[in-house]
């Protein structure tokens, strides 16, 4: 099985390389770099299981060199050789929106455009959706991972973290069960604010001004 897409240019560069485990870690780094890293086929973008790990390697031009870019390993285009369910994206389905990414059973879409957290939240409830919640370490560095596609310009984005109901107590937007949480060190802070930023540079979440204008990212539900 093979994905071709005729306007994608296949590069010569460090392919970046991601390895998930069942205890939901993930670690990234370029092909070649030794240790658990493996060397990648340098003519497409796939994924394989291997033992419990899933590896995926993406070599084309959209992950440049991950020797100069290695916050932008992440392939869109990834498929897997096993039956083990893959992630998948799509540009024509009527169900997302123009531009969305769709994984599993949602729609990820990456609004460039800076808002405070409650007007970014009303944005993604236009669109059908919430601001995203985030339940896994996957999850969590494939929402980062993409929004470094975007979001070039900024390094914090909103998602849909908030403890504005009700003080110290943080809860998802969308009403779903706040078990998974990546705060950066000294994170929550009381005077941090009430309202989830995600760092474009580790991936970890900071408690920040509700009023901040940032980039964000809607979760619409596909499971129609």
């Amino acid at each position: 099985m093979t994905i071709g897409v005729a306007s994608m240019s296949w590069v010569n560069f460090r392919a970046c390389v991601s390895i998930s485990y069942p205890d939901n870690t993930t670690r990234m780094g370029c092909d070649n770099d030794g240790g658990i890293f493996p060397t990648c086929s340098h003519d497409s973008d796939y994924c394989y299981v291997q033992g419990n790990a899933y590896i995926c390697c993406c070599n084309s031009d959209h992950c440049n060199d991950c020797s100069k870019h290695p916050g932008r390993c992440v392939d869109p285009l990834a498929y897997l050789t096993t039956t083990t369910p893959k992630p998948k994206t799509t540009t024509k389905s009527s169900a997302c929106p123009t531009g969305a990414i769709k994984w599993q059973n949602n729609c990820f879409l990456f609004q460039t455009a800076t808002s405070p957290f409650i007007v970014a939240e009303k944005t993604c409830n236009d669109l059908g959706g919430h601001l995203t919640s985030i339940h896994d370490e996957f999850e969590n560095n494939f929402i980062a991972q993409y929004a470094g596609l975007y979001f070039q310009d900024n390094t914090d984005f909103w998602i849909g973290g908030t403890a504005m109901s009700t003080p110290y107590v943080w809860t998802w937007t969308d009403g779903s069960v706040f078990s998974f949480s990546r705060w950066h060190r000294g994170n929550p802070s009381n005077s941090g604010g009430n309202c989830i930023s995600l760092s474009l540079t580790d991936g970890t979440w900071s408690s920040s001004d509700c009023f901040k204008h940032q980039p964000f990212v809607c979760t619409i539900n596909n499971n129609k």
